[in-house]
């Protein structure tokens, strides 16, 4: 137990209650009104936004893996020049097709853009150039 006054306490400390198996003691707190909403027992969510193995939608095409890119020799990237990569990705577009290689680039983009940010940039570059090329992922404007 802490011995600051000010914090609150322990949310197993309910008066002694304990929560039915698959549930939490959610600890009482006060809401902007200035109401007291006392602590009760909740389903346990378990860690938000970490989906169980067992829910994970499989990636869509497992035909299409990481190293497929790479026989094309875009592998690298970071050392490449913008001709080398994308000779490498038309390639690539040749037996995939456009969208499945912009949709490629796209997973290792976002995967990566904050871990490497110049990979990141490299890659968002690709994505530009397989739009422009191959006319991938142009929207139409309709006039009403």
């Amino acid at each position: 137990m802490s011995n600051n006054k000010n914090m609150p306490p322990a949310p197993t400390s309910k008066g002694g209650m304990s929560c039915k198996k698959g549930e939490v003691v959610r600890i009482a707190y006060t809401n902007k009104k200035g109401t007291r909403v006392s602590a009760t027992c909740e389903k346990d969510r378990g860690l938000l936004g970490k989906t169980p193995e067992s829910r994970k939608i499989p990636f869509r095409n497992a035909a299409f893996t990481a190293d497929d890119l790479g026989k094309y020799g875009y592998s690298d990237i970071v050392h490449k020049t913008a001709s080398q990569r994308h000779a490498a990705l038309s390639g690539a577009v040749k037996e995939y097709g456009s969208v499945p290689v912009l949709r490629k680039i796209n997973v290792l983009d976002v995967l990566s853009r904050h871990a490497n940010p110049t990979f990141g940039k490299k890659l968002e570059n690709d994505k530009v150039w397989i739009e422009n090329t191959y006319h991938t992922n142009k929207r139409k404007v309709y006039k009403k």
